[in-house]
């Protein structure tokens, strides 16, 4: 057995701990925020169409990155690269 049963879910919660005592942000939120500034530095600085970008973030669903990239920049991904 590689890891403990309980293990990783108490490394990420001590990680999650950290992260959010740093920064302010979970541990999810901060990565959200990750992908959403290279999405956006994506759009800016190449001419990748938004769903190669989307697939590049591991977002599986183009709607919920829309939905995302909105909620974190206040316009859409299609009008950001313009």
């Amino acid at each position: 057995d590689v890891a403990p049963s309980r293990g990783l879910g108490d490394v990420y919660k001590r990680q999650n701990k950290i992260t959010q005592k740093f920064t302010g942000l979970s541990l999810f939120d901060y990565g959200m925020k990750f992908c959403m500034q290279k999405a956006c530095d994506l759009l800016i600085t190449t001419a990748m169409p938004i769903a190669d970008i989307c697939q590049q973030l591991s977002f599986s669903n183009q709607t919920y990155f829309f939905k995302k990239f909105k909620e974190y920049h206040g316009m859409s991904p299609a009008s950001t690269g313009s």
